[in-house]
């Protein structure tokens, strides 16, 4: 039996990039990466960190992918 496990679309990493989306990734080491991606392809995402630093992250590296709210932006306005 195969499971296959679904991740964002690349539309929806399209929209993550140019909306500037602030996400946070958590990978199989147990670190958690906040940042907005910059780009991605089939294998990787590249994510400039909130710290101003920039991570390239191997898709099958992550175990979940959500986005964040900015701060000062409400929950019902930012999940439209």
């Amino acid at each position: 039996m195969t499971v296959e496990l679904k991740g964002p679309s690349s539309n929806q990493f399209k929209k993550y990039i140019t909306g500037k989306t602030i996400v946070e990734i958590k990978v199989m080491t147990g670190e958690t990466i906040s940042g907005h991606i910059k780009w991605s392809d089939d294998d990787a995402i590249f994510i400039e960190t909130e710290a101003k630093t920039s991570m390239l992250i191997m898709k099958n590296a992550i175990i979940y992918l959500y986005t964040r709210c900015p701060e000062g932006i409400g929950e019902s306005q930012c999940n439209q």
